[in-house]
């Protein structure tokens, strides 16, 4: 389910929920590990993004610091 949703500052976004289901199967899918500096303290928002070239990147926290992925997307 998608809707959109907007933040305390005004921003909006689209909130995805995915029920999980036994019967399906997520095939092509993989669980990767992003380093973080060190543990969060805190509850973080992170953003997901995808750069012109194709890459994903990851920023977390409330000064947006970036995590270099080195994953392309297809």
């Amino acid at each position: 389910m998608r809707r959109w949703e907007r933040n305390e500052t005004g921003m909006e976004f689209i909130r995805q929920t995915i029920k999980h289901t036994d019967n399906i199967s997520f095939k092509g899918l993989r669980i990767i590990n992003l380093p973080f500096d060190g543990p969060l303290e805190k509850e973080a928002y992170i953003t997901f993004s995808v750069n012109n070239s194709g890459y994903l990147n990851v920023k977390y926290g409330e000064n947006n610091k970036e995590i270099e992925t080195n994953i392309r997307l297809q």
